[in-house]
């Protein structure tokens, strides 16, 4: 998590991973559009530029891949910029909603939006999960998670996930590797 005070810059320099923001709270621009709670960009290896921030605003930065270069693969080569709200979201398993964000291999990076008092299936991830919650509590056998909790689950862990409110995460699965790498 970085946070970025009024009027504050964040130079993202050009290298040979990819970078993956998610905007946390507040509002922040790069380059020439202005990304706002919940907006997300992923940029390609070779990408230069700065993250610029008039009010503040706190970002969830991810550098890198665990999953790149696994099963003979480079990074993406992809960027993304997706505006969460102008996006248009489909229906996952129950009321869930969902918004894909990146998928490579077997990575997958999307927006679930939980609506009150949803329960999902008990499951295992293949290659791990991680999730940030960015509304709500995210809640499961292990604990309560609240606003701002990042957690990440090992390769083949299971948990049985639910919500009491209106719930909004971050979830990233597959990039993860399995113990015996």
């Amino acid at each position: 998590m970085v946070r970025l005070a009024p009027g504050k810059r964040l130079p993202d320099p050009q290298g040979a991973v990819t970078r993956e923001v998610l905007v946390f709270e507040g509002a922040c621009a790069l380059d020439d559009t202005v990304l706002e709670e919940g907006d997300f960009s992923r940029r390609a290896p070779g990408y230069a530029g700065t993250w610029i921030t008039e009010e503040g605003c706190t970002l969830f930065v991810k550098v890198g891949s665990a999953h790149a270069g696994r099963e003979g693969g480079t990074p993406g080569q992809e960027s993304v910029l997706v505006q969460g709200w102008l996006a248009d979201w489909l229906p996952g398993q129950g009321g869930l909603k969902v918004l894909p964000l990146h998928a490579e291999g077997s990575e997958n990076t999307a927006l679930v939006l939980w609506p009150a008092n949803e329960r999902f299936m008990p499951h295992k991830h293949w290659g791990g999960e991680e999730i940030l919650v960015l509304r709500g509590t995210f809640i499961d056998e292990h604990g309560k998670y609240p606003k701002g909790t990042w957690m990440q689950s090992p390769h083949l862990s299971s948990h049985h996930p639910f919500v009491e409110e209106e719930t909004l995460i971050y979830v990233k699965t597959g990039h993860l590797p399995p113990f015996d790498e």
